[in-house]
């Protein structure tokens, strides 16, 4: 396994429905070893948690939310963190405005976001469900604590601007949009 979280946006409720080839599945993101803040906050809106639609597993070990509300709800947030002035304002504004580039294009829309974090859960070793209720209910229904964690770390990360921004571009998950994922 590759041991990466993806972002997918899709046109049905995988809550109660099944994938088929009927059914729209947009690539957005995925992202190596972690479960970066831009797709918890993204996932967060509307919440709940998810059968996956990558992976064939009994329980619930994603999270879907409501794609449009999340969008609106991670550019609030990133324009707040500019406001902030804590990060290199010119690199964070790049990374911004790629990710609204590709996050309103209309060819990516749909009206779910699902979040899957298989290969992360992997890594760990509680069982996949178990890890997919902690992250849902400690990251993502308490989004706004998890933003202020995250605003935190960023302020207490000391050494020099390049490693800085390439530890919080670690975190944050903004820098790769591509619609062609591992899974599709």
């Amino acid at each position: 396994m590759a041991n990466r979280s993806y972002l997918f946006s899709i046109d049905f409720d995988r809550t109660i429905e099944q994938r088929n080839e009927t059914k729209k599945v947009y690539g957005l993101s995925e992202w190596p070893y972690a479960i970066p803040l831009a797709y918890k906050i993204l996932v967060s809106q509307e919440a709940k948690l998810s059968p996956s639609i990558i992976f064939d597993y009994d329980k619930p070990i994603a999270i879907i939310g409501d794609f449009y509300k999340g969008r609106e709800k991670l550019f609030a947030f990133l324009d707040e963190l500019l406001k902030l002035n804590i990060l290199d304002n010119d690199e964070l504004t790049t990374q911004i405005n790629d990710a609204k580039e590709y996050l309103y294009d209309e060819k990516i829309e749909a009206k779910y976001i699902i979040l899957e974090c298989g290969e992360i859960y992997e890594m760990g070793t509680d069982a996949f469900e178990e890890a997919n209720k902690n992250l849902y209910e400690n990251e993502i229904q308490q989004i706004g604590k998890t933003i202020d964690d995250f605003i935190s770390k960023v302020k207490n990360i000391s050494g020099d601007s390049k490693n800085i921004m390439n530890e919080i571009d670690s975190m944050l998950g903004i820098g790769f949009w591509d619609d062609v994922l591992y899974y599709q």
